[in-house]
């Protein structure tokens, strides 16, 4: 319950600060309940997995904006992969005992996460089915 708790809570922050959250600050508070779990008692998967369920509770911000657009795997990619990040990020911190250094090197990933999949956008190998919107904008069936 408390696990269950604790996911709950850092993705409802998670959700209104990252990605097309607009409320920043809150991105600074969001993984501290999933951190104090996994310094808690709690078993490893058990804290991998609310890790893993916050990270993505944050993501599904995403689906009001592009669940037309992007192809689904694509979408399912960019809910699940911060998640999988953000729990390889915690339980970093519990077994190396240091939660600073597990949420920088969460952000610095993520970061280039966002610069590879710029990246692949603009090469035309993970392109959206429409277009962005130009004088005629056309999309593929």
């Amino acid at each position: 319950m408390t696990a269950l708790l604790c996911a709950l809570t850092s993705g409802a922050g998670f959700y209104l600060s990252t990605d097309l959250g607009t409320f920043w600050p809150l991105a600074w508070l969001a993984p501290i309940p999933v951190l104090w779990l996994a310094f808690g008692p709690a078993r490893p998967w058990t804290v991998f997995f609310a890790a893993w369920a916050a990270g993505a509770i944050g993501g599904f911000n995403l689906l009001p904006a592009y669940a037309g657009t992007l192809p689904t795997p694509v979408l399912a990619l960019a809910i699940i992969g911060p998640g999988l990040l953000f729990a390889a990020s915690v339980m970093g911190a519990r077994f190396r005992g240091a939660a600073a250094i597990a949420t920088g090197r969460h952000g610095r990933v993520r970061g280039a996460l966002d610069d590879v999949s710029i990246i692949l956008l603009r090469s035309g190998l993970m392109a959206p089915r429409c277009r962005l919107p130009t004088v005629r904008s056309t999309c593929r069936s």
